[in-house]
């Protein structure tokens, strides 16, 4: 018997989310599909239900990176450039590397990844997705 339709959509959102907290602490070439599967609490298998690899997981976690950066901003107080270096880049929470942001992480990973992948950071940073 097939899965609900919610079900899919929790169980994708469960491994985009642990995928973009575990791409901005490790890196892309340091983190596996179980990773990412174990973290979401899934199995192995159930990834290839949502996604053809890893490099389409690394998409959907960079749109994911900048939709949390975005509601990071709206919340900030003012947008001065302190202000968003603080919300944006959450500094001074060194021992929780989850509060960072996954955009200004990922940045460092891009010049080693293909076309898609370095094109989805880029129209996530101009705001287009």
């Amino acid at each position: 018997m097939a899965w609900a339709e919610q079900h899919k959509i929790e169980s994708r959102e469960r491994i985009v989310d642990s995928a973009t907290q575990l791409f901005t602490q490790l890196g892309f070439d340091s983190v596996s599909i179980d990773d990412v599967m174990k973290a979401a609490g899934l199995t192995h298998d159930a990834f290839y239900a949502h996604f053809k690899n890893k490099a389409e997981l690394y998409q959907c976690a960079i749109i994911a990176g900048a939709k949390q950066a975005k509601a990071v901003l709206e919340r900030a107080e003012d947008f001065s450039v302190l202000s968003m270096a603080k919300h944006y880049l959450r500094i001074g929470e060194v021992n929780q590397p989850v509060s960072f942001c996954p955009l200004a992480f990922f940045v460092t990973d891009m010049t080693q990844r293909d076309s898609n992948i370095r094109n989805t950071y880029t129209q996530a940073l101009k705001g287009c997705i």
